[in-house]
């Protein structure tokens, strides 16, 4: 959750002696990948990139769908690059992403898809509180308090994961009522 992934839809001509024209290449993005419009691109037969239009791409539905202009010839290969973070939603999913490529020869229809499964949020953050004026020694999710009493904050990221360390940098940021007086260390 919330990281980046690449994807390349692929395109070869594999017809011996045949000239693929007309090429158009679609990808239903499905709505747990929040597709960056200014990273799609085009790379054409000559190996030549280009930046294609945001407007190639429709948020809405989902559908990227990129005419690609000029020919393909025999072991050549075209393909679309796009990247798309991981929205929360997807959490704990396997999200199948799924492309398809067509011709003017409606014999060269192809699809293609993968799947990405997406880990649980590795990483939770708690807040709990004490009254210390009240003697109170133990953190707890909720105290008593009254004007004048002096309580405690502790905020801890907790990891849940095996595999992912808390990243380096972390910062955690609470802003405090402003019924209440920060008097204390940090």
């Amino acid at each position: 959750v919330g990281d980046r992934l690449q994807f390349k839809l692929l395109g070869r001509n594999t017809e011996w002696d045949t000239s693929l024209t007309d090429i158009l290449i679609t990808d239903k993005v499905p709505k747990q990948f929040v597709v960056d419009t200014a990273t799609i691109k085009l790379v054409d037969s000559t190996g030549k990139e280009q930046a294609l239009s945001p407007h190639v791409y429709d948020p809405v539905s989902g559908d990227l769908t990129v005419n690609v202009p000029g020919s393909m010839g025999f072991n050549e290969s075209i393909y679309v690059t796009f990247e798309a973070d991981i929205d929360p939603s997807a959490a704990g999913l396997t999200i199948t992403n799924s492309m398809d490529i067509y011709t003017i020869k409606a014999s060269k229809h192809d699809s293609s898809d993968v799947q990405v499964i997406v880990e649980n949020i590795a990483f939770t953050m708690q807040k709990r509180v004490r009254n210390v004026t009240n003697g109170e020694t133990d953190y707890g999710v909720e105290t008593a308090a009254k004007p004048g009493d002096t309580v405690s904050y502790q905020v801890a990221i907790i990891n849940m994961s095996k595999s992912r360390e808390v990243p380096s940098g972390t910062v955690v940021e609470d802003l405090l009522d402003p019924v209440l007086t920060h008097t204390g260390n940090v």
